[in-house]
């Protein structure tokens, strides 16, 4: 149950990540691209301390172009991410992106991996799809998707397909390696990014210090998580880590209630009556789904 345990541990570092990015774009920096960039430098400069405490090596070419690409794909699925996170709730986002992304798993897992799973895991599986739909419904005059949908689906699936890539190279690299060259993939990504927006970013970086500083916060957070990630996918199954992982909704949620409670000017979660019925029954089939699939 190690794997278990460390996933958890992943989803609260994301969860408190995803929180403080929300804070950053919301009241600091709006640019979503700028803050894309500056997560993935602060990103690689704590993956480049790897450096000073683990033997890093080149792998077999095809091993290593593998991991450098789950890194580019990671970087992309922020980009959708963090422009998410500019339209919708964290909640909503969070549940979308760690619920859809099981299903992704899943279907590539069993192509590319051979992963093939228990009835209950299906069935928990699809529980946890309809929890995240049911969680990123409005209540208007009627039921509508959230307007971040697509983006989160495209994150979703960035995030599934970099799972997968990880999950295979582990049989032939460490995972500090594994971690370290995707590290890499993704600033590789980044580059011409932060080339096109040099600068913006240099004028944000002038202008707003201390958020700039701030970003380094869930970055580092991140990164833990990250690592803990891909330490839980040395021992299990790609397919029940990423469904495990549907559980931040639940810890992102709880999180923000809290906040919006004791500290709305900080941040300020939908929390009506009516909202808070529909995401506690979501939760509630969440926790039913996941319990099927561990």
């Amino acid at each position: 149950m190690i794997w278990f345990w460390l996933t958890l541990s992943s989803i609260f570092c994301f969860s408190s990540a995803s929180i403080i990015e929300k804070f950053i774009i919301e009241k600091h920096l709006p640019n979503y691209m700028i803050v894309t960039i500056l997560s993935e430098i602060f990103y690689i400069i704590s993956i480049m301390f790897l450096l000073f405490f683990v033997k890093i090596i080149i792998p077999p070419t095809n091993i290593l172009l593998i991991t450098l690409g789950a890194g580019i794909l990671y970087f992309l699925a922020f980009i959708f991410y963090f422009k998410a996170v500019k339209l919708e709730e964290i909640s909503r986002i969070s549940s979308l992106i760690l619920s859809f992304n099981p299903l992704f798993v899943v279907l590539i897992a069993f192509i590319f991996l051979g992963e093939i799973l228990t009835l209950n895991n299906y069935i928990g599986i699809t529980l946890i799809i309809i929890a995240s739909i049911l969680i990123s419904l409005r209540k208007k005059i009627k039921f509508e998707l959230s307007p971040a949908f697509l983006l989160i689906l495209f994150c979703a699936l960035g995030i599934a397909a970099k799972g997968i890539m990880i999950k295979y190279v582990l049989d032939y690299i460490n995972v500090w390696n594994a971690i370290f060259w995707e590290g890499v993939g993704a600033f590789l990504m980044a580059s011409p990014f932060i080339l096109f927006y040099h600068k913006p970013l240099l004028k944000t970086i002038l202008t707003n210090k201390k958020p700039v500083i701030y970003m380094s916060i869930p970055s580092i957070a991140s990164v833990i998580g990250d690592i803990l990630l891909v330490f839980a996918l040395s021992y299990q199954f790609v397919s029940l880590v990423a469904s495990v992982g549907a559980t931040q909704p639940i810890i992102t949620f709880s999180l923000m209630v809290l906040i919006s409670i004791f500290a709305p000017r900080i941040l300020k979660e939908e929390i009506k009556r009516s909202t808070l019925i529909t995401k506690a029954i979501a939760i509630v089939i969440s926790i039913v789904g996941v319990l099927l699939v561990i």
